[in-house]
């Protein structure tokens, strides 16, 4: 069952790691979870530990003066050791349903810490992440439109099940997204050409509107309002333009998946999305299918 109890956010004395706070703040607010906010100390020097101890302490300073109201939500925790490594463990000890990672760290205490681990917290942990590369909006509601891609296999499936529950307490609309890119070309079984598959362009996205449509309506049943959207071309640009183009404050993708006749391999698509998009991407890792070991 999908919930969000406690979320982890990773902090390395930067401003650039706390622009994440506003949206654990928001997991508190909305869905009452508790709020781990976790330094990890490279060094192992006593001074440097003192340095984070203090910044530590100053932000639950900060904290309490700005969000009085949300006072006891929060605790702060240093941990000595290799950042991803700890992280790692320290969600897993926490039993943390979601990490609040900064893209990349600026100049603090961590030297960046946050911003070079975070491809290794992404691939090392089976918790959702909200990676995030930019400051929030100036609103209360940081979340108004939810942007979904879907590749036609159910690999998506993951980030549509967390978006079903985030969606109705954001208050958010959740827009799902569809691109084809149709094989022109397909090796041959000999390896040494290659040959044309005919593809009917009217088909596939026929075949496309008709998923996102079964996809839509589930989510409809539960009070959410949702938007289809099919397109044909390459998937990163076009997916990247709407987000741009349409309001989206947030991107939900799982991390890897095939779609038959198209080939969209999700991995490198949501690769590309977290690279150059700058609102916050939600990042959710499938479960393996039943009987099969997780990776």
């Amino acid at each position: 069952m999908t919930h969000i109890k406690q979320v982890v956010i990773p902090l390395d004395g930067s401003d650039g790691a706390e622009i994440t706070l506003p949206y654990g703040l928001t997991m508190v607010k909305l869905f009452g979870a508790g709020l781990n906010l976790l330094s990890v100390d490279e060094s192992g020097a006593a001074d440097t530990a003192n340095l984070y101890q203090s910044y530590l302490t100053h932000l639950d300073i900060r904290l309490k003066e700005k969000y009085p109201d949300l006072a006891g939500t929060w605790q702060t925790y240093l941990q000595n050791g290799k950042a991803p490594d700890e992280i790692i463990r320290f969600t897993l000890e926490k039993e943390a349903d979601m990490v609040i990672l900064a893209a990349h760290g600026a100049s603090g205490l961590g030297a960046s810490q946050v911003g070079k681990t975070a491809n290794k917290i992404l691939s090392g942990t089976e918790k959702p992440v909200l990676l995030v590369k930019s400051p929030p909006p100036e609103r209360e509601h940081l979340i108004h439109r939810i942007l979904v891609p879907l590749d036609g296999s159910g690999i998506g499936q993951a980030a549509l099940d967390l978006v079903a529950y985030l969606a109705p307490v954001f208050g958010a609309e959740v827009v799902l997204i569809q691109v084809v890119e149709p094989v022109r070309y397909m090796p041959s079984i000999d390896g040494l050409g290659a040959y044309t598959m005919p593809i009917d362009d009217a088909e596939i996205e026929a075949e496309a509107t008709g998923f996102l449509s079964r996809r839509a309506a589930k989510l409809r049943e539960k009070g959410i309002t949702t938007t289809t959207v099919v397109k044909t071309g390459a998937a990163v640009d076009l997916i990247l333009n709407y987000a741009n183009e349409n309001g989206i404050d947030l991107i939900a993708m799982s991390t890897h998946g095939l779609s038959g006749l198209t080939r969209w391999v999700f991995g490198s698509v949501t690769e590309k999305i977290m690279q150059y998009c700058t609102m916050p991407v939600l990042v959710v890792r499938p479960h393996p299918p039943e009987g099969e070991p997780k990776a």
